[in-house]
C-alpha cells in the first residue's frame, strides 16, 4: 500500500495544487489544512508570501484516497475540488458572482 493510500484526514496537512488549465493554468499554490478545520492559501515559490485566510471552507474524505474541498476567498472566489491522494490528480471549479471555470491539475504533499 502506498503512503498516499493510508491519508485518512487533510487536517494538518499542507498540500501544493498545480493547475493545468483555466486562468491559472500552470500555477502553483500552497494550501494548509488546519486542525482548527480553516483554510490558508497562497502561490507557491515565495516563502516570504504571507497565507490567506478562506473566509469560510471545509473539507471531508468523501471514500478512498478521495476529498472533497471547498472554500470561499476573502476576494470572493469559491473553489470547489476533488483531492485523489491516490493518484495526485484534482478536478474541480472556480468561480466568482461573473466567472466559472472547471479546473484539472495535480497535487503534491509539501513535507
Amino acid at each position: 500500500m502506498a503512503q498516499n493510500d493510508r491519508i485518512e484526514a487533510l487536517l494538518g496537512r499542507t498540500v501544493q495544487f498545480t493547475f493545468a488549465d483555466g486562468p491559472s493554468a500552470n500555477v502553483t499554490y500552497e494550501h494548509r489544512f488546519n486542525e482548527d478545520g480553516s483554510i490558508d492559501f497562497r502561490a507557491a515559490g515565495d516563502a516570504t508570501a504571507k497565507f490567506s485566510r478562506a473566509k469560510s471552507g471545509t473539507t471531508m474524505k468523501v471514500g478512498d484516497g478521495l476529498f472533497l474541498m471547498s472554500y470561499l476567498s476573502k476576494e470572493g472566489y469559491t473553489l470547489t475540488l476533488l483531492l485523489n491522494v491516490r493518484t495526485l490528480e484534482l478536478v474541480g471549479f472556480a468561480s466568482n458572482s461573473d466567472v466559472w471555470f472547471q479546473q484539472k491539475g495535480t497535487l503534491e504533499f509539501v513535507g
